[in-house]
This record gives C-alpha cells, sequence and structure tokens, in this order.
C-alpha cells in the first residue's frame, strides 16, 4: 500500500467513497450525495491552499482517503480532519478515522 497525495484521476473513487460514508454513517455532517464537479472543487481549494489531501492506493486502487480543514473560527481546535477509507472487494463495511495513519487502511475488517 502507498500513502499519496491525491490527484484529479483519483476523484471518481474519492467520490464513491465519501457518498457511501453519507448514505451509510454519521460521520459527515451532510445527507445528501455530492456530485464529482463539488469534488473537483473541494480538492483544488485545500491544494490551493496547500492543505494535504492524501490517498491509500493498493494497485492504483484508492482505498481511502484523507484531508483537514479549519472546522470554525470558534472551534477550540484549530483543525477538523477526517480520513476514510473502503475496502472495495465487499468483504467489509467502510471505515472512518478521526485521524490518518497507514494502520487505517492497512486492513478491511468491520467499521469501528
Amino acid at each position: 500500500m502507498l500513502i499519496a497525495d491525491a490527484e484529479e484521476r483519483h476523484l471518481p473513487e474519492i467520490l464513491e467513497i465519501y457518498n457511501h460514508v453519507i448514505a451509510t454513517t454519521t460521520a459527515v455532517y451532510s445527507e445528501e450525495p455530492v456530485t464529482l464537479e463539488s469534488r473537483v472543487e473541494w480538492w483544488k481549494v485545500r491544494t490551493a491552499l496547500h492543505y494535504p489531501v492524501l490517498v491509500a492506493l493498493e494497485d492504483s486502487q484508492v482505498l481511502g482517503f484523507a484531508s483537514f480543514w479549519r472546522f470554525s473560527a470558534l472551534a477550540l481546535l484549530p483543525l477538523h480532519n477526517r480520513a476514510f477509507g473502503s475496502c472495495k472487494s465487499g468483504r467489509s463495511k467502510p471505515r472512518y478515522r478521526n485521524h490518518l495513519d497507514q494502520g487505517s487502511f492497512s486492513a478491511c475488517g468491520d467499521a469501528r
């Protein structure tokens, strides 16, 4: 597995993972699926501001992604981060974590 900077070509797979998270968890504050165009804008804004957008890759397939953003000017913690992963084989539910580490994407177990 490789952790790398996300490229625009990774966005369709990131979109698939993110929309699955929206549909099946309460990990994000969204109830409606997002579009590829919105993910492209999301990626462009973050990379333009030098915020990392990372992907976990295996055999060129996106297993998960991570980024962070300023949560709120009033938030006690200045940064909001989240990492999402998905086992594309269908063996398990997508996983999500509030931090990024390689172990978050290394196994396709039940969501924790």
